[in-house]
């Protein structure tokens, strides 16, 4: 596996300090590359991101550590909020926030009037606040983000607005850049970035999926699953069509 330089990240105890590496695909989905196969077994593509990290075990963090993430993770989202208007940021601390708090507009869906009723559709939302926490062994363990209005999201829960986020789950890296975080909220809002197969929300899932949940996401603005694909770099999949 590859090691970092110490002056790229400085070993501790005497020990070279191990890389790992992601691969980003243009749909934003990520997965973490096996070190032994070559980017071809891999299966990196021309367009695909490769994302290096410093490798880190359980436990392993200290004060200082802790300190220089959150000044990092301060910096990328001030950066990002200045670079785009309308994305209003609002923290626990002046120095060293662990909690902030997101506002920003992109049409995305409402809950329905009638979330039982299957002919019940979403409304057209346009306002999002959602809440990140950064947890006392960050950035070891991921951030969690809350999401603070109502919205009809697969991959938000709708009853505690937990997000489910590859990015914060099990694709999550310490030298996540939180100017990318922000955006990759923002593309959730907007149906630019969800996933079908890992919902919370099973209701929006069916009704994402549906023809109907597919054209109302294209009209935001959204991507539709075969739109995702394409972007991926998926073959579509060829219909089947018999005579009845």
């Amino acid at each position: 596996m590859p090691q970092y330089a110490d002056d790229v990240w400085p070993a501790r105890q005497g020990q070279k300090v191990q890389a790992t590496v992601d691969q980003v695909t243009p749909d934003g989905s990520s997965k973490r590359l096996d070190p032994r196969q070559t980017l071809h077994d891999a299966g990196v593509r021309p367009n695909d991101t490769l994302r290096v990290s410093p490798e880190r075990t359980a436990g392993a963090i200290d004060a200082l550590m802790r300190e220089e993430a959150l000044a990092r993770v301060r910096g990328e989202v001030l950066r990002y909020a200045e670079s785009h208007p309308g994305f209003a940021v609002d923290a626990n601390s002046l120095v060293a926030p662990t909690e902030y708090l997101f506002r920003f507009n992109k049409r995305g869906f409402g809950i329905p009037q009638n979330p039982d009723t299957p002919d019940s559709y979403p409304p057209v939302i346009d306002s999002h606040e959602v809440l990140v926490v950064l947890p006392p062994d960050f950035p070891i363990k991921a951030p969690e983000a809350w999401w603070q209005t109502d919205i009809f999201h697969p991959n938000i829960d709708p009853a505690s607005g937990w997000v489910c986020l590859g990015a914060l789950q099990e694709h999550y890296r310490p030298a996540l850049d939180f100017g990318e975080l922000c955006q990759m909220l923002v593309d959730l809002a907007g149906y630019r970035n969800y996933a079908i197969d890992e919902g919370h929300n099973a209701q929006a899932a069916r009704w994402a999926l549906s023809p109907a949940g597919q054209l109302a996401i294209e009209g935001i603005g959204g991507i539709s699953v075969i739109g995702r694909m394409v972007m991926a770099g998926e073959p579509e999949r060829a219909l089947r069509i018999r005579k009845l």
